[in-house]
């Protein structure tokens, strides 16, 4: 049911993802602080992607921008 909720609003978790952060949420871990650390993971797997495109003189990849406000290549 969680995970059903979890695609309407578009959150981008996996199942795995979504169970651990819920059971970390369980134990007492702060879910805002949670939320922050998942945002900035996403934001510094974008920059790398984007560092490693520009390496290789790759393409870009379709969505990225949106994530970061940055272009991203892939190779």
């Amino acid at each position: 049911m969680l995970y059903d909720i979890s695609q309407l609003l578009q959150t981008g978790l996996d199942r795995e993802s979504l169970a651990v952060l819920v059971g970390l949420t369980e134990t007492g871990v702060n879910p805002e602080a949670l939320a922050a650390v998942v945002k900035e993971l996403r934001r510094e797997s974008v920059a790398l992607q984007a560092a490693e495109a520009n390496a290789e003189g790759g393409t870009l990849v379709p969505g990225a921008s949106a994530l970061s406000g940055q272009s991203v290549r892939r190779g």
